[in-house]
């Protein structure tokens, strides 16, 4: 049975983020914003996950707490937007010199990447049959000389499946194609 891969969220995503970010791994909102002043790079990131998981009242005692991120808010108003709406302000941003537009477009970046490796792998299938084809390799010589997964190789070159070999792989049997000479 396929096991099916969930999408990765924008709040997962921020929240990785502001763990990555954080001086102590944390990922607390309140705490967070106790390390703004050492560390500034925080605020855009703890401020998409505040717009994205508090509610007013939760955002309003975070202000009294903590004014920096109550004057981030009132800076940017799209942040007072929530759940969908906010990641369609984000999404349709112009400015591309906006840090929370850039997060933005972090996340998607991450979020779509194994749909960008799998349209590229089959670019490189494409090829790859192209080259079988006129240098007349079989597929048992590319697995056997490149020690790879039969199996693997052959649903991917003969079923299309892009899920058994990785990006690497992909690559790999590619460029021994374009430099293989019949023996």
């Amino acid at each position: 049975m396929a096991q099916t891969v969930r999408k990765l969220s924008f709040r997962t995503f921020l929240q990785r983020t502001l763990q990555n970010l954080s001086i102590n791994d944390r990922t607390a909102p309140h705490q967070l914003a106790k390390e703004l002043p050492e560390n500034p790079r925080l605020l855009q990131p703890l401020c998409l996950y505040v717009a994205l998981v508090y509610d007013p009242q939760q955002r309003t005692n975070l202000f009294r707490r903590f004014p920096s991120v109550g004057q981030e808010f009132a800076r940017w108003p799209f942040l007072t937007l929530t759940g969908a709406a906010l990641e369609q302000a984000l999404d349709t941003m112009q400015d591309a010199e906006n840090g929370y537009h850039k997060r933005w477009c972090s996340y998607v970046s991450v979020r779509d990447r194994q749909q960008a490796d799998d349209h590229t792998k089959m670019l490189m299938h494409k090829r790859v049959r192209e080259l079988q084809e006129q240098k007349h390799v079989s597929n048992y010589r590319i697995y056997h000389d490149l020690n790879l997964n039969p199996g693997n190789l052959n649903a991917w070159l003969t079923h299309q499946d892009c899920s058994k070999v990785s990006l690497s792989t992909a690559r790999k049997t590619l460029n021994y194609l374009r430099q293989y000479n019949a023996p």
